[in-house]
Protein backbone atom coordinates (compact mmCIF):
# COMPACT_ATOMS: atom_id res chain seq x y z
CA UNK A 1 0.00 0.00 0.00
CA UNK A 2 2.76 2.46 0.85
CA UNK A 3 4.39 1.79 -2.51
CA UNK A 4 1.23 3.05 -4.18
CA UNK A 5 1.54 6.34 -2.29
CA UNK A 6 4.97 7.13 -3.69
CA UNK A 7 5.42 10.11 -5.97
CA UNK A 8 4.08 9.96 -9.52
CA UNK A 9 1.15 7.87 -8.49
CA UNK A 10 -2.45 8.85 -9.15
CA UNK A 11 -3.36 7.36 -5.78
CA UNK A 12 -0.84 9.66 -4.09
CA UNK A 13 -2.42 12.65 -5.79
CA UNK A 14 -6.02 11.89 -4.88
CA UNK A 15 -5.55 10.18 -1.51
CA UNK A 16 -6.67 13.34 0.32
CA UNK A 17 -9.92 13.40 -1.62
CA UNK A 18 -10.39 9.69 -0.96
CA UNK A 19 -9.98 10.34 2.76
CA UNK A 20 -12.48 13.18 2.54
CA UNK A 21 -14.93 10.91 0.73
CA UNK A 22 -14.65 8.27 3.45
CA UNK A 23 -15.06 10.97 6.12
CA UNK A 24 -18.10 12.38 4.32
CA UNK A 25 -19.71 8.95 4.08
CA UNK A 26 -18.95 8.19 7.73
CA UNK A 27 -20.23 11.57 8.85
CA UNK A 28 -23.59 11.33 7.17
CA UNK A 29 -24.10 7.60 7.71
CA UNK A 30 -23.36 7.95 11.43
CA UNK A 31 -25.54 11.04 11.62
CA UNK A 32 -28.45 9.19 10.01
CA UNK A 33 -27.99 6.11 12.19
CA UNK A 34 -27.57 8.29 15.27
CA UNK A 35 -30.86 10.02 14.59
CA UNK A 36 -32.65 6.75 13.83
CA UNK A 37 -31.28 4.88 16.86
CA UNK A 38 -31.60 7.76 19.33
CA UNK A 39 -27.89 8.53 19.85
CA UNK A 40 -28.62 12.18 19.14
CA UNK A 41 -30.76 12.39 22.27
CA UNK A 42 -27.91 11.33 24.57
CA UNK A 43 -26.30 14.52 25.86
CA UNK A 44 -22.73 14.64 27.17
CA UNK A 45 -21.38 18.02 28.34
CA UNK A 46 -23.98 19.91 26.33
CA UNK A 47 -23.43 18.09 23.03
CA UNK A 48 -25.09 15.00 21.64
CA UNK A 49 -23.23 11.73 21.39
CA UNK A 50 -23.36 12.03 17.59
CA UNK A 51 -21.49 15.33 17.78
CA UNK A 52 -18.85 13.87 20.11
CA UNK A 53 -18.13 10.94 17.82
CA UNK A 54 -17.84 13.17 14.77
CA UNK A 55 -15.67 15.61 16.73
CA UNK A 56 -13.40 12.71 17.70
CA UNK A 57 -12.98 11.47 14.13
CA UNK A 58 -12.51 14.89 12.48
CA UNK A 59 -9.04 15.73 13.90
CA UNK A 60 -7.73 12.27 13.01
CA UNK A 61 -8.75 12.63 9.38
CA UNK A 62 -7.52 16.23 9.32
CA UNK A 63 -4.15 15.15 10.66
CA UNK A 64 -3.86 12.46 7.97
CA UNK A 65 -4.70 15.00 5.26
CA UNK A 66 -2.18 17.51 6.57
CA UNK A 67 0.45 14.77 6.62
CA UNK A 68 -0.28 13.88 3.00
CA UNK A 69 -0.04 17.55 1.99
CA UNK A 70 3.23 17.97 3.90
CA UNK A 71 4.68 14.85 2.30
CA UNK A 72 3.74 16.05 -1.17
CA UNK A 73 5.27 19.45 -0.41
CA UNK A 74 8.50 17.76 0.66
CA UNK A 75 8.58 15.82 -2.60
CA UNK A 76 8.00 19.05 -4.51
CA UNK A 77 10.90 20.74 -2.74
CA UNK A 78 13.24 17.76 -3.19
CA UNK A 79 12.53 17.66 -6.90
CA UNK A 80 13.18 21.40 -7.13
CA UNK A 81 16.69 20.93 -5.74
CA UNK A 82 17.69 18.66 -8.60
CA UNK A 83 20.44 20.25 -10.64
CA UNK A 84 19.34 18.97 -14.00
CA UNK A 85 15.80 19.73 -15.13
CA UNK A 86 14.91 16.95 -17.55
CA UNK A 87 11.33 16.59 -18.67
CA UNK A 88 10.68 13.71 -16.27
CA UNK A 89 11.79 15.71 -13.20
CA UNK A 90 9.65 18.69 -14.24
CA UNK A 91 6.66 16.40 -14.69
CA UNK A 92 7.22 14.78 -11.28
CA UNK A 93 7.56 18.19 -9.65
CA UNK A 94 4.33 19.37 -11.27
CA UNK A 95 2.51 16.26 -10.07
CA UNK A 96 3.78 16.84 -6.52
CA UNK A 97 2.53 20.44 -6.61
CA UNK A 98 -0.87 19.33 -7.91
CA UNK A 99 -1.01 16.78 -5.07
CA UNK A 100 -0.37 19.57 -2.53
CA UNK A 101 -3.21 21.61 -4.00
CA UNK A 102 -5.58 18.64 -4.09
CA UNK A 103 -4.81 17.82 -0.44
CA UNK A 104 -5.43 21.47 0.44
CA UNK A 105 -8.79 21.29 -1.30
CA UNK A 106 -9.59 18.15 0.68
CA UNK A 107 -8.78 19.97 3.95
CA UNK A 108 -11.14 22.80 2.98
CA UNK A 109 -13.85 20.28 2.07
CA UNK A 110 -13.40 18.50 5.41
CA UNK A 111 -13.81 21.79 7.28
CA UNK A 112 -16.94 22.52 5.25
CA UNK A 113 -18.48 19.15 6.13
CA UNK A 114 -17.51 19.48 9.80
CA UNK A 115 -18.79 23.07 10.09
CA UNK A 116 -22.35 22.19 11.23
CA UNK A 117 -20.95 20.02 14.00
CA UNK A 118 -18.45 22.69 15.05
CA UNK A 119 -21.20 25.31 15.09
CA UNK A 120 -23.32 23.10 17.34
CA UNK A 121 -26.28 22.71 14.99
CA UNK A 122 -28.57 19.96 16.31
CA UNK A 123 -28.00 16.70 14.42
CA UNK A 124 -31.65 15.77 13.94
CA UNK A 125 -33.85 18.59 12.71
Amino acid sequence: MLGALQRNSLLAMVSGLLLWTLYFLFNYAFLSLGCALGFAEIQVAGLSLVHWVILAVTPLVLLAMVYLAWRSWQQYRELGEAEAEPELVRRQRFMALVAVMIHGLAVIALCWVAAPVLMGIPPCL
